[in-house]
Order: C-alpha cells, then structure tokens, then sequence
C-alpha cells in the first residue's frame, strides 16, 4: 500500500518536473509559483493578482515584483523561445521581460508609450502604445543570436549581448531603487526550451501535448492502482 502511494506522488511528481523542461503555456489565472516558477517575489506593498482573465502585478515604490527563475531555459547552443501576451497601465514605466541562456541576455522594457530593446551594440527604443490592448512580444535566442518580434512581426534580428547573469524573468526587478511604476497585465506566457531554432521559426503549439498526454496518463495509472489496492 506504501509502495503504490509512493509511486503515484513519484508519477505527479514527475509531471511537476516535467512542465519547466518542456513545452508550456501560462495564463495567469493562479499565482505564478504555484504554476511552477521557481522564483516569484513580491515586495510590500506590491501585488500579484490572478484571475480567469489573466495576472496583474503591480508595484510599489521601491519594491520589486516578478516571476520567472533560474534552470528555466536550455542553453544557449540548443536555443529558447519566450512569448509574452501582455499590456500594462497609463502609468507604467520600466517594466521587464528577461531571457538569459547562460551566456547571452535578451531583454525588453515596457512603458505606457514605448518599449525597449537589447542588442548586442546597445538598448534601443520604439515608440508604441501598450496600454489600450495586449501585444504579443516574440523572443528567440540560440548561439549569441536573438531575434525579436511585436505582434509576430520581427523588428529586429541580430547579436544578443554577451551576459550571463540573468534567468527567465517577467516583471520589475528594482528592489531598493526608484524605477518601475504602474502595473503590468500578463495574459499568456509561452516558454519552448532547447528547441534547436535555425532561425525564427513559426509560432510553436504550447503545451506541448505529448507532455500533457504522458502526465494523464501516469496519473490514471496511479489512480488506477490506488482503487485496486483498497
């Protein structure tokens, strides 16, 4: 009886493993740790808030807020995929979307009236209203090379900076300094590790339903085992 209740947590947990190595897709409707982000940090005074129509983090001065976490992505020779759904506030400013493989950093700052963008040559900006509807941010890296895309239309394409430092991260990462305003709304994040991107390619399926088919799986099994067992 012990041995077959160990194998069924042994099989959920394995699912749990399984979904940050994999293909997947979060929507915002429970908070991002208990999706499976290993880092989810709220400083007071700032939120999150979940909910059917997707996640709000707003800050507070001096206080960060974010989500995401290291061992979230494939290295940088393999190549990772990153797509945000989102919008933020009238009042927002300097909110960020990191991808880090280990050895190059793409990186994204959203405001009310434009966004920026990091090259290997420096951080550019593009004028773009971010607050009326959400737009779908696009980042592919592999092998020091980063491509970005609004709306699934490229606008750049080129040598990511060299920089190791920084994990998965969506949100604002101040923590006692004077910089992210306002809030920002997340409606899908799509994550796809290690996928071995020759170039941009078109807009992967997530989840991935081979992951999702062997999670059901092992769980009707253990479900299966622990009636028989009674």
């Amino acid at each position: 009886m012990q041995i077959r209740a160990l194998g069924g947590l042994t099989f959920l947990t394995l699912c749990a493993s399984l979904m940050p190595a994999a293909n997947f897709t979060y929507d915002g409707s429970i908070l991002p740790g208990a999706f499976g982000f290993p880092d989810q940090v709220a400083g007071a005074h700032a939120a999150f808030s979940p909910s059917s129509s997707g996640l709000t983090m707003t800050t507070a001065f001096e206080m960060g807020i974010w989500f995401g976490g290291y061992h979230m992505t494939a290295g940088s020779a393999q190549g990772n995929y990153l797509s945000v759904n989102t919008r933020v506030s009238t009042d927002a400013s300097d909110w960020y979307i990191y991808l880090g493989d280990g050895a190059n950093l793409a990186l994204l700052s959203l405001s009310a009236g434009q966004f920026n963008y990091q090259t290997a040559d420096n951080l550019f900006t593009l004028p773009h209203d971010l607050t009326s509807a959400f737009h779908t941010f696009d980042i592919w890296m592999k092998s020091g090379v980063v491509t970005y895309a609004l709306d699934h239309s490229v606008f750049f394409s080129g040598a990511a900076v060299g920089y190791g430092g920084d994990p998965l991260l969506i949100g604002d990462p101040s923590g006692g300094t004077i910089g992210t305003t306002g809030s920002m709304y997340i409606d899908r994040v799509t994550v796809v590790n290690g996928a071995d991107f020759d170039s941009a390619p078109a807009i992967p399926d997530s989840p991935e339903p081979s992951t999702w088919m062997l999670c059901g799986a092992a769980m009707a099994v253990a479900g299966y085992k622990h009636l028989r067992s009674r």
